[in-house]
């Protein structure tokens, strides 16, 4: 065997191939080709061995309800909703003022107190009439075809109502009563009745449905079967009369229980008439014992 220069090859003695070796003196270190079933030095398996890789997950979306974060901020060109509403977490701006609302209207406007109206009437034991039992009298008041009278009532204790009595109301010019048949003017009181019932006693008007005639002594209209006066306590009682229109309504405590359409007589009214007794005449009217009822709060309302 000759020897040369470089790579020298030698066979051994069972015919494989040996591996091949670096000659000192080469310029470059030549890589070494592994063996046959040795690990790669990239993926750390066998050569020829695939690795396996994890399946990969599909991307779960985001939950239905999932809210932006609370600081997002639209774009600044965002079109505000078709119908024009702003969204419901959106501030006016500083400077906008609201629009004026129109004040409440006043329940008492228009009104004017009668103080005379506060009283308090005893009705002496077995007397009718406005003479010797009870009270009578008039207050002038504006002069107006259309008016409002409201007060409050009490008849005491255990008040015995018989078969009737006189209640205060508005009247105009003579003011007509006890039978008159004068035509100067006008009177519209109320009764109280069997029960404490309520009705219309006027004199110098006519129409409406249901009216009773009593004979020269004034025509009555009933109010609801319910409109009673309450022994005890303060009931409040409110009437409207329009000589123009002939609008006649009767409220207790508030709710309306009579209306009439009349034909007054008379074109005006200017006086409140406090006028309170048992009466009609017979003794179906006398009280059975002293009796008292007390008046407050009395206002009229010319024009209504």
């Amino acid at each position: 065997m000759s020897a040369c220069s470089g790579e020298v090859s030698d066979l051994p003695s069972d015919g494989a191939p040996s591996a091949p070796t670096q000659v000192a003196g080469n310029d470059s270190a030549r890589q070494t080709p592994a063996a046959p079933g040795a690990p790669s030095t990239v993926t750390g398996l066998p050569l020829g061995v695939v690795p396996e890789h994890p399946a990969v997950q599909p991307e779960t979306p985001p939950p239905a309800n999932e809210t932006p974060p609370a600081n997002e901020t639209p774009p600044a060109n965002e079109t505000p909703p078709a119908n024009g509403t702003p969204p419901a977490n959106e501030t006016p701006p500083a400077n906008e003022t609201p629009p004026a609302q129109p004040p409440a209207p006043d329940p008492n406007a228009g009104w004017v107190s009668v103080p005379e109206g506060t009283q308090r009437v005893r009705y002496p034991r077995g007397v009718t009439g406005g003479t010797s039992g009870g009270q009578v009298f008039n207050v002038s008041i504006a002069s107006s075809t259309r008016y409002r009278l409201r007060y409050e009532v009490m008849p005491e204790g255990n008040f015995d109502f018989r078969a009737g009595g006189k209640l205060p109301g508005l009247a105009g010019g003579g003011a007509p009563t006890g039978g008159s048949d004068a035509t100067n003017g006008w009177s519209g009181r109320l009764m109280w009745n069997h029960g404490g019932r309520l009705s219309f006693y006027f004199y110098r008007a006519t129409g409406g449905s249901g009216g009773i005639d009593t004979g020269g002594y004034g025509t009555h209209w009933y109010w609801a079967a319910d409109a009673v006066l309450v022994p005890g306590q303060w009931n409040t009682i409110e009437i409207l009369v329009d000589h123009q229109t002939g609008e006649t309504v009767g409220y207790l405590n508030g709710v309306e229980k009579a209306r009439q359409d009349l034909s007054y007589q008379w074109p005006r009214t200017d006086l409140m008439m406090f006028s309170t007794f048992f009466g009609g005449q017979g003794n179906a009217y006398e009280p059975s014992k002293d009796e008292h009822m007390s008046f407050r709060n009395m206002r009229v309302k010319p024009g209504g």
